[in-house]
Parts: C-alpha cells; structure tokens; sequence
C-alpha cells in the first residue's frame, strides 16, 4: 500500500456570507449531494444505472427504524434513523470500496481509506459537532444503535437484488458461490456482533432464498 495521501473526492463548501443555518445547510448538503454521485458497485438497477450511495443511504435510513421499532424496542429509533442517514458520509470522500469477496489486502486498504477519509471529514466539519459527533459514535461502534445499523446494513444489497430481478447478482455469483461467501461472512459478523444473531441469520436465510429464486 503505497504511503501518500489518497486524493479526497470531496471538498467541503468555504464559508459563504449568509447566517450559521445557512452555511450549515450548505455544507450538509453538498456531503449529501456528492453521496448521490458516488455509485456503488454491487448492485444496478433494472435499467443498468448503478445504485448509487445516496439511495443505499435511503433504503437503509427508511428500514432501519421501523425494523428497531417492530424487533427491537430498546433501541433509539431516532437515534437509528440519524446514524442510518450518516454511516457512510466518509464515502463522499474515499468513494464505495466493495467487499463482495472477502480479501485482506481489499480491507486493509478499505480500512487505511476510510481512516483517513474519517480524520478529513471530522476536521472539516469540527465546527458542527451536532453531525460529527454522530459519525464518531457510528466509527466507533460502542452503542447498541450504532452496532445494530452496521448488522442490517450488510442486508441491504440483498434486499436491492431483490428489487432489482437478481441481474447483477447472476453477473457476480453462482448460488454455491454466494451461500459459501455469506456462510464465512456470518460467521465473521457473528464472532463480531454477537447480539444480533438474529439479524445476521436473516441475511443468511435471504441469501438462501435469493439462491433459490434469483438464478
């Protein structure tokens, strides 16, 4: 891995001439507008558009507190929703980096972007502690709510596969191949997010239903 700096996708708005609401909303939404520029690599739509983060960042801020609220009732279904909405603004900076198969050198390299992808992005914006204190609490992974939006966000290509007719997933995937990879990754979420087993056997049990009729 080479040692230089990456080259940020991102740079934050300078201060414009108008009130704190109103550089805050200008600089909020230009993260949130180049989210939506930034495509992802695991699923397309029906018409060949790749999803993009903006939209994962929808389905997942859309399910996850009604998933808190049906399944879980002590959690913080604000609280879910906010960090849903934030968990991968460092992507404006470093870009969606795929981990459809589990490689080392692919997440260490993921995990040297987004660290430094987090330290440009916490700087930038020190001066809204209101957001950035919800992306250290995402990072940081110590709260139930945080741990709980990371788990169901590895469903959520499965549920766009789904929406999607499974195109894609016949593109990347043979059903052995995929049940394989989501068994090693179960086990690795389990070892890591143990009380969420449950949720992690959902993926699995969409996996296998996507297996059955995606193919």
């Amino acid at each position: 891995m080479p040692d230089q700096k990456p080259e940020f996708k991102f740079v934050i708005p300078e201060r414009r001439d108008v009130s704190e609401i109103g550089n805050l909303l200008l600089q909020l939404g230009a993260i949130a507008g180049r989210l939506a520029l930034e495509p992802r690599t695991q699923v397309d739509h029906k018409d060949g558009r790749a999803e993009n983060v903006a939209e994962h960042t929808h389905m997942l801020s859309r399910l996850a507190p009604v998933v808190a609220i049906v399944f879980y009732p002590d959690l913080s279904p604000g609280l879910v929703a906010m960090l849903a909405e934030i968990h991968d603004d460092i992507e404006a900076y470093v870009g969606d980096i795929p981990t459809m198969h589990l490689d080392e050198n692919i997440v260490k390299t993921k995990e040297m972007l987004e660290k430094v992808g987090l330290e440009k992005l916490l700087a930038d914006f020190s001066h809204i502690p209101a957001y950035t204190n919800l992306v250290i609490e995402y990072a940081e992974q110590k709260t139930p709510e945080s741990r709980f939006v990371r788990v169901l966000d590895k469903l959520m290509p499965l549920v766009v596969h789904f929406n999607q007719g499974g195109e894609t997933l016949r593109d990347n995937w043979t059903p052995a191949s995929m049940l394989q990879n989501n068994e090693q990754r179960a086990q690795s979420l389990k070892i890591e997010y143990p009380e969420f087993a449950d949720l992690i056997d959902v993926r699995t049990e969409l996996t296998e239903l996507a297996a059955r009729e995606l193919f």
